[in-house]
């Protein structure tokens, strides 16, 4: 399960500015470890637990070509709430306005090496290793479906 979970979390990474707008922000109470049905509220700056509903949760896997057990879909339900719980925290930061260049404000100046175009291997020494080729290309499996 540890392959599909990384899997998951990472397209999910990939292809969440989509349907982020979708999901509802709301409070959240959570229990208090060693004390079974004890429940407190957490202050409302600190934690605001995204809540997916199934849907949800099958609209990500979807995008990420996966299939879920009803299992896998409780595990990630909560695990994809925690992520956009961290995800908010992080737009609730107060950051400098963006524009800064590299080096910019640093103490000590930044030296880059010049962008210089110079010439490429050969192409045949190139493909000499490639498992498959065609022509003066690499061949690679497919790994999307026709019409994505």
């Amino acid at each position: 399960m540890k392959s599909v979970q990384r899997e998951f979390l990472h397209r999910m990474k990939l292809s969440y500015n989509g349907w982020l707008s979708e999901i509802r922000f709301s409070g959240s109470r959570t229990d208090s470890p060693g004390r079974e049905g004890f429940v407190r509220p957490l202050p409302c700056e600190r934690m605001n637990i995204v809540h997916l509903t199934r849907e949800q949760v099958l609209h990500v896997a979807r995008l990420a070509s996966l299939s879920l057990t009803p299992e896998e879909e409780s595990h990630f339900a909560g695990e994809l709430s925690h992520i956009l719980d961290y995800v908010e925290k992080l737009n609730r930061l107060k950051l400098p306005p963006p524009g800064l260049q590299v080096g910019e404000g640093d103490p000590v100046p930044t030296s880059l090496p010049d962008d210089l175009s110079r010439p490429s291997i050969p192409v045949a020494e190139a493909l000499f290793n490639a498992p498959d080729q065609s022509g003066q290309f690499f061949r690679v499996p497919r790994i999307l479906e026709e019409g994505r």
